[in-house]
């Protein structure tokens, strides 16, 4: 804000200077003895002894109606005024009435910010960034980047200058890169904080210059020139819960010579920060969201707590049927009577008191709990509200694991009062590590059983299966109406020819009582999809 508080001062002494030159005789007139003011008389004009202005004999004749020579029709000119007609005052083409916001090295240090991205994100003209290593601004494709996003138009709409020169990009110009939009933005963990003498960010008026990624606003970084000094820094944080450390260490050297015409300044940044959990926090553990509400009447949208998916456990599911029915996955009791018209029907293997049965991590069964609908009953949804399925906060990253260390070294030289010799050198290092991501899934939901996405195919004969697991999952094939076997089709809903089978959805990413049985499937007697 420093540069927009000189301009307008600028235009205000300005606009004062303008108005004392217009008017000399009459702030003079207001201010002085009335017994010592003088009467000026028009040209052709002459003062008589009572102070009245009267006609000379020796003016010139005018005919009435015309004008004097130098004024205005209808008007009584009086000497001394001067109007100005317009400026010589000299104004940059470059200079713009757009408010420029400016962040100063101070702000950086006294905020501890870790990089530029940090300070800016705060800023109400920031919006959500395509990647950032915090919350849901985070990416599979480029862990820990900080972009940032001017005006909440896409970070490929924001461009950043570095002393007003363009910078090198790290994204990848695909859309499988880390904002899935392509562009050039420049990840700001790479400009080390200590080099930094300020910010300044201007809205929308950059395009016409610098093309389409400057559409939104651009972000100009200035760094010191001719630093002398040693300067050396640390800081730690951490935080309120004792978790998610934070700490670095700076370094900035400048030296001048030459009689102050050349300058050396060297900078150096190390900085490493834990990373978090969307289950390390209470406000991001539970997955709420708004859905269709189950009324009939009244709001259409509810808040529903807890939002899981019941049809996928990373320990696994068994399954004895819903081929023939092309919904080879457990079903809720909505859902089974959506579609069979019996909410007590299943696909999976029974339990006490008709409740369907998953893997616990130890290779025992336990009961599904498919907690509440959400939605109307008359519609599918993947989703309940609570029990016990797959929760996707528990593979979701709130803060991102981050090491990253650069270096810099700038060089001038002044030749001449016109011609400036520069070189820049950088070296930066930023690594970003996801704790957690969600898997590749196999399951109904997104493939056929025995393709890549669909369900495992596991023998009854896998060694991995406890003698209780193998005996209620045989006693369901045989008294499951539903079961494949009872169907009489395989488990793509062909003619049965061979024996029993066992499906199997589950997170595939996830070590569990499904990867020791796809291992042994495969390593061990080999697949048999038939069971046999």
């Amino acid at each position: 804000m420093t540069r927009l508080s000189v301009r307008a001062g600028r235009v205000s002494l300005g606009a004062i200077a303008l108005a004392t030159l217009a008017h000399p005789i009459q702030g003079f007139a207001q201010t002085a003895d009335p017994q010592s003011q003088t009467t000026n008389c028009p040209t052709g004009t002459l003062l008589d002894a009572t102070g009245t202005c009267q006609p000379s004999a020796d003016a010139p004749a005018t005919t009435p109606g015309t004008d004097q020579p130098g004024t205005a029709a209808g008007s009584t000119p009086t000497d001394g005024d001067i109007v100005v007609t317009g400026s010589r005052i000299a104004r940059r083409g470059t200079e713009t009435t757009s408010p420029i916001q400016v962040i100063d090295s101070k702000q950086l240090d006294t905020r501890g910010f870790s990089t530029v991205a940090q300070a800016l994100n705060e800023l109400p003209a920031f919006g959500v960034p395509g990647a950032s290593p915090v919350g849901a601004g985070q990416s599979s494709f480029g862990a820990g980047q900080s972009y940032v996003d001017f005006l909440g138009l896409g970070s490929q709409r924001t461009l950043t200058l570095v002393n007003g020169r363009r910078f090198v990009s790290s994204n990848t110009p695909s859309i499988f890169g880390p904002t899935g939009s392509g562009g050039s933005q420049v990840d700001l963990n790479t400009i080390p904080t200590k080099l930094i003498d300020r910010v300044e960010t201007v809205a929308a008026i950059g395009a016409p210059i610098y093309g389409s990624d400057a559409i939104a606003g651009t972000i100009n970084i200035i760094l010191k020139k001719d630093y002398q000094g040693l300067d050396l820094d640390a800081q730690y944080g951490i935080s309120e819960r004792g978790d998610a450390p934070d700490y670095r260490f700076r370094a900035l050297a400048g030296q001048n010579f030459a009689d102050g015409r050349g300058n050396i300044t060297i900078a150096g940044e190390y900085n490493e920060a834990k990373g978090l959990l969307y289950t390390d926090r209470t406000l991001t553990t539970s997955d709420d969201r708004f859905a269709r509400s189950r009324a009939t009447t009244g709001a259409n949208q509810a808040l529903y707590r807890d939002f899981r998916v019941p049809s996928i456990a990373t320990t696994g599911i068994p399954l004895v049927g819903g081929g023939a029915f092309g919904l080879d996955l457990p079903l809720s009791p909505q859902q089974a009577n959506l579609f069979l018209g019996d909410p007590t029907a299943s696909f999976g293997v029974a339990g006490a008191g008709n409740t369907q049965l998953r893997f616990a991590p130890d290779g025992s069964l336990e009961a599904i709990n498919f907690g509440s609908t959400v939605g109307r009953d008359t519609a599918f949804n993947v989703f309940t509200s609570g029990g016990n399925g797959l929760s996707l906060p528990s593979v979701q990253n709130l803060l991102t694991d981050l090491k990253r260390y650069n270096g810099n070294l700038n060089a001038t030289f002044q030749v001449t009062d016109k011609v400036r010799l520069f070189g820049e050198g950088w070296y930066s290092v930023s690594q970003g590590r996801n704790l957690a991501a969600q898997p590749v899934y196999n399951t109904g939901l997104f493939g056929a059983a025995g393709t890549r996405d669909g369900n495992l195919i596991i023998p009854l004969s896998n060694p991995f299966l406890s003698a209780a697991a193998r005996t209620a999952i045989q006693q369901s094939i045989a008294n499951n109406p539903f079961s494949d076997q009872n169907q009489g089709v395989d488990y793509a809903g062909n003619p049965l020819v061979g024996g029993a089978e066992l499906f199997l959805p589950r997170a595939r990413e996830h070590r569990s009582v499904a990867r020791r049985l796809d291992r042994e499937n495969r390593t061990g007697a080999g697949r048999d999809r038939t069971g046999r």
